[in-house]
């Protein structure tokens, strides 16, 4: 009698399931120069398995409605912080009313849950 065994394989893929449950900002009050723009820090929930995380904005700035955007592709290396628990991260914003998002990134090519990211909006004066 022969018995023969068959393994299969499988594949498992990994990352993040989710994004961050929060997103906050705090502008840095600190001296500055006459049009200068102001400072904002950003901090989100480090979301296991994300290796980056796509910032992603849009304001309108003075009394027009033209709207500008901007995004950043946060890593270990260009966070200002990258703990255990929090992911920082700084930059200068013009005043406005803003609108962000955040979304936790994951293999290469990066991908995550574009459809329901972490959101914020302030104004920043």
């Amino acid at each position: 009698m022969r018995i023969i065994l068959l393994a299969a394989a499988c594949l498992l893929v990994t990352g993040p399931v989710r994004n961050p449950a929060f997103l906050r900002a705090t502008q840095n009050l600190v001296r500055r120069e006459p049009g200068e723009a102001p400072r904002v820090q950003f901090q989100w929930e480090r979301v296991p398995g994300a290796t980056e995380y796509l910032l992603k904005g849009s304001w309108a700035a003075g009394r027009g409605w033209a709207l500008r955007s901007a995004e950043y592709r946060v890593t270990s290396t260009s966070a200002t912080a990258w703990g255990s628990d929090l992911i920082g991260f700084e930059v200068s914003l013009p005043a406005g009313d803003h609108s962000w998002t955040v979304v936790a990134l994951t293999g290469d090519p990066a991908t995550g849950d574009f459809a329901t990211p972490a959101r914020l909006s302030f104004r920043l004066e």
